[in-house]
């Protein structure tokens, strides 16, 4: 089969990883995968063949891909309809990687913030996005109808749902894990300190997470009687919004490339916190992992935390669930910081984010799949001037 990926970014993230473990695996298993993406961007930078990469200059420019199936996440439809020349018989797979995937908001950190139900919310959706809004109810309703739509997760799919006013066909394809060869190895029960880790990029929706662990990590060093470090795996814009500690040690290591970052976690790690794909690669490794929870406040609530093996309907950072959830206290004095609760969180892994039963999965329902570039080009293809305006300002 051809298939072709479509998630142009300049950053490497979650999403950019997960695209290219399948592409990696599809090239493995004799499919032609081809990605489109800036020609220096997060995938050329993970390692995709010069020759696999359609290169974009801005997600403002058309693009030409010859492919049977093309996967891209639900936010980018509307640069990727417009600018797109596929053949008519070209199958379209839309996969939710995010809540807000298929929302339309403003890229505005005010905005983020505002009360879903706030009067001052729908003004400004009303003035400013409207058009937005209904185009992507009509698209991604179709889509749902049309087999064209999956969700990584629960949180996903109700949003979706709430957004689009209309029943939507409960369909998961929970985003998968790498193959990892790492193991963790055994702590000296002697041991006179504690690492934790905290992976992940440091963005405005991750930063109060990160915020809440330092800040309850640095009130649990006090009791200890051993060093406790944590040591924060990424890097983003948000990185300036970070909290200082004063009795906790915190080790700085910007991005980590998959290998250096695993054979650091099988090593160093007793517990690791991150929410989407970093939260699995450590609990592949066999390390105690658990999942914070997104926010768009400067601190996280005290109660954001949850052990991986508990989550439900595959969530791996949720905005609006609070079951289940525990604060730090509960964490440090029950039994998860030990290797019996890194290997189920390992085992969870093994059952529900297998990389080759996912894909295989994801090559599936875009089989099933009856939305057509053919339907798209007649009905889709839209060019909203607010989008146009903010690529140009951002360089997108």
């Amino acid at each position: 089969m051809k298939v072709a990926f479509y998630n142009p970014s300049r950053i490497i993230g979650g999403a950019e990883h997960l695209f290219f473990r399948l592409y990696t695996l599809y090239r493995q298993q004799g499919h032609t995968c081809k990605v489109v993406d800036y020609a220096e961007g997060a995938l050329s930078q993970l390692g995709a063949a010069a020759s696999d990469i359609i290169p974009i200059t801005s997600v403002r420019r058309t693009f030409s891909v010859d492919c049977d199936l093309f996967i891209l996440p639900p936010n980018m439809a509307y640069e990727a309809l417009y600018n797109s020349d596929l053949k008519g018989s070209t199958k379209i797979v839309f996969w939710s990687l995010h809540p807000y995937n298929c929302v339309p908001i403003l890229p505005l950190a005010f905005y983020k913030k505002l009360n879903a139900s706030s009067f001052v919310k729908a003004l400004i959706d009303y003035t400013f996005l409207a058009p937005q809004i209904r185009y992507a109810r009509t698209l991604f309703k179709d889509a749902s109808t049309r087999n064209a739509l999956l969700f990584m997760d629960g949180e996903n799919y109700s949003f979706a749902q709430k957004f689009i006013h209309s029943p939507l066909n409960r369909t998961f394809l929970p985003i998968p894990s790498p193959t990892i060869t790492e193991t963790r190895t055994p702590r000296d029960p002697e041991q006179r300190s504690v690492n934790f880790f905290w992976v992940g990029r440091l963005v405005d929706f991750k930063i109060g997470a990160l915020n809440r662990l330092i800040v309850d990590l640095d009130a649990w060093a006090i009791t200890q009687k051993f060093t406790v470090t944590l040591h924060v795996v990424g890097s983003g814009e948000a990185e300036g919004q970070m909290h200082s500690a004063t009795h906790l040690k915190i080790e700085k290591h910007g991005h980590l490339n998959n290998q250096l970052l695993h054979k650091k976690l099988a090593a160093e790690a007793d517990a690791v916190f991150s929410m989407g794909t970093s939260v699995l690669e450590s609990a592949a490794i066999g390390v105690p992992s658990f999942i914070t929870m997104p926010t768009y406040a400067n601190l996280g609530d005290e109660r954001s935390y949850l052990p991986l093996p508990e989550t439900k309907s595959f969530d791996l950072g949720s905005f609006s669930i609070s079951e289940g959830l525990l604060n730090f206290d509960k964490l440090a004095n029950g039994a998860f910081f030990n290797e019996h609760f890194g290997e189920t969180c390992k085992q969870y892994v093994l059952e529900h984010h297998d990389l080759t039963e996912i894909a295989a999965h994801l090559l599936e329902f875009g089989q099933r799949s009856t939305l057509l570039f053919s339907d798209v080009r007649t009905a889709y293809r839209k060019r909203f001037a607010s989008r146009y305006l903010f690529a140009a300002l951002t360089g997108k």
